[in-house]
């Protein structure tokens, strides 16, 4: 039986940077600026390409995102783009329906039962192949 030594801290260390990484990236797109005119072209754009949201097309959008992001390698780098993207949504939003206060994706991300769930999911998918390959070093036999 193979049994991979200080599994638990790595998988750990490896899921906190990707929680960050994702954060970070949705942060930076919601840093980016857009004009208003810009703004609510990409919003009609984003409102008119959808026929319905609902929780069964938001589930299965996520679950789409979320294995692309357990490819090696790219994994992490699409996941970082599909963050910028959520923080760009986020700045539209706020442009377009004119908030009396920001909604940042960190917040949205790290206060809502949603968020949470959808922010630990992503950073599982983009860190796992960095944190669980098997080579020689990491793995030893027990009887």
């Amino acid at each position: 039986m193979k049994i991979l030594t200080n599994s638990y801290k790595h998988r750990k260390k490896w899921l906190l940077i990707f929680v960050g990484v994702f954060l970070l990236s949705a942060q930076t797109g919601y840093w980016i600026p857009i004009s208003d005119s810009d703004a609510q072209i990409l919003y009609d754009t984003f409102l008119n390409s959808l026929p319905e949201i609902s929780e069964s097309t938001i589930t299965l959008h996520n679950f789409s995102l979320n294995l692309v992001m357990f490819i090696p390698g790219f994994g992490m780098v699409f996941g970082a783009f599909t963050a910028i993207q959520t923080g760009i949504a986020f700045n539209v939003a706020n442009i377009v329906n004119d908030m009396p206060f920001e909604v940042t994706p960190a917040l949205v991300l790290l206060v809502t039962p949603f968020g949470l769930m959808e922010l630990f999911a992503y950073a599982i998918a983009m860190s796992d192949r960095k944190s669980t390959r098997l080579n020689s070093s990491h793995v030893r036999t027990s009887r």
